[in-house]
């Protein structure tokens, strides 16, 4: 439950009530939620840590996550978008139990342990995924939030700069550190993500979603295309000195498969390499002027490690493991360091969410999670292909941001290394979900859940 402070819990009994309340009664869906990404990324880990009592994992997101679903509850329009359980989510849930009882086996953890993970990593995945379906009104919506998100990769990026400049870091896990270039890996930082391999992951998502909405159907103005190049450019100054392999490998490669999402003609050839000359410039300009010491470090461990690391023993091992247990290990960590360790390693995770994911909720579980991941891009797929420009521009978006987390993922837990960025992924999957229900109605009738018409938003919200 960790050490009991009469302080912290008088400003949580205070503050906290006060704060849900005025979030409850705020009239526009799309505020709430641009509010809970921010405390999502900004505030948890960063400035406030999840706290462990008993069965139970509390987060300043959760809070404002819970709060927000409670209020949709109450709204008919949103609550009729929610459900779309598929046949995957209700496996991936149920293998996900069984994950639970499987690692209470164990007698040094049970339940106590078990059921926060659940909670934490699946049952908030369904949360996340419920609010992306329910809180936007239309496309025009969707369309603005990523455009959001993307701003708030380039304020990401300027923090983790600013951390490297100064070697100030904010308060994260518990503990405040110190980054340098001078030596170890102290020059490896996650900003608000923590760990510095996800923050890669994150940009794998954002910097090919920005070149989708800067190129997309739906043109910009120019006021906001300068933003949007501004945070791009940011954000790929940050990721090489993340030092990630896998998270720089697989931006380039989403970027590259973006050229492919994005409207065919002569001119979105010619602009796609225009973007990619200027962003790479302000790159190349931004880490040679600003970051020599940390790019020379992080060159120096891109050349030293290539393409060498123990991952691959390490996934060869695992596979093991998984064939003498196919429904599992159980869902904490500690399952799994356990298991893996009469193979003479380390590791709380094979670093890889493929791998982690058949872990924890065992081959079955992992086969409902990429079933999840067909039916998501085929749905992106048929609001790409049909629609407003706003919609078009949106799904293309989207499914380059679903493909940096799941290529980024190859080589990195991404999916229970933290919540933060698992969550953003399962809300904008929400999101992408319902996506063709704003088609003609020819397209909408495609879909199996009914279109609801929001009579409880008013043209005034924003």
């Amino acid at each position: 439950m960790g050490e009991f402070d009469p302080f912290r819990w008088s400003i949580y009994l205070t503050v906290g009530p006060a704060a849900m309340a005025t979030y409850f009664l705020l009239r526009s869906n799309y505020l709430r939620v641009l509010i809970l990404l921010f405390v999502l990324i900004f505030l948890d880990q960063v400035f406030m840590t999840w706290r462990h009592f008993y069965f139970v994992n509390f987060s300043i997101s959760s809070a404002f996550a819970y709060t927000l679903f409670g209020a949709l509850l109450l709204d008919p329009s949103a609550r009729v978008r929610m459900p779309a359980m598929s046949a995957a989510w209700a496996a991936l849930l149920t293998f996900a139990l069984f994950g639970v009882v499987i690692g209470a086996a164990d007698p040094r953890l049970g339940m106590t342990f078990q059921i926060p993970e659940f909670q934490f990593f699946f049952a908030e995945a369904l949360l996340y995924f419920w609010l992306g379906r329910a809180c936007l009104r239309d496309a025009e919506q969707a369309h603005r939030l990523l455009l959001w998100v993307v701003w708030f990769g380039g304020i990401i990026a300027l923090t983790h700069m600013f951390s490297l400049a100064t070697g100030f870091t904010f308060y994260t896990s518990g503990k405040v550190v110190e980054v340098s270039a001078q030596e170890g890996l102290g020059f490896r930082y996650g900003s608000v993500f923590v760990n510095p391999n996800t923050l890669a992951d994150f940009y794998a998502m954002t910097i090919p979603a920005a070149v989708v909405l800067l190129l997309g159907w739906k043109k910009l103005s120019g006021r906001t295309r300068i933003s949007a190049i501004a945070a791009a450019g940011l954000m790929s100054i940050s990721l090489p000195l993340t030092a990630s392999r896998g998270g720089l490998a697989a931006a380039v490669f989403v970027l590259g498969v973006t050229a492919l999402l994005l409207p065919v003609g002569l001119r979105i050839i010619v602009s796609y390499f225009g973007a990619g000359i200027l962003i790479g410039g302000m790159t190349a300009v931004g880490i040679i002027v600003l970051f020599p010491e940390y790019w020379e470090r992080a060159l120096t461990r891109f050349q030293e490690e290539g393409l060498q690391g123990n991952r691959y023993r390490l996934w060869g091992d695992t596979l093991d493991l998984l064939m003498k247990n196919p429904l599992g290990i159980g869902l904490h960590p500690f399952n799994f360091s356990a298991a893996i360790r009469p193979y003479g390693h380390a590791m709380s995770n094979p670093h890889s969410i493929y791998l982690d994911l058949a872990a924890k909720v065992g081959v079955p579980g992992l086969l409902a999670f990429l079933a999840f991941c067909v039916g998501l891009f085929r749905r992106l797929g048929r609001a790409r292909r049909h629609g407003s420009p706003e919609l078009r521009t949106a799904a293309a978006a989207i499914t380059a941001m679903m493909l940096g987390f799941l290529v980024g993922g190859i080589t990195e837990p991404i999916f229970t290394n933290g919540y933060k960025l698992q969550h953003l992924f399962f809300f904008l999957a929400g999101v992408g979900s319902f996506l063709p229900h704003w088609l003609p109605s020819r397209e909408a009738a495609r879909s199996s859940v009914p279109v609801v018409p929001p009579s409880r938003w008013s043209p005034a919200e924003s």
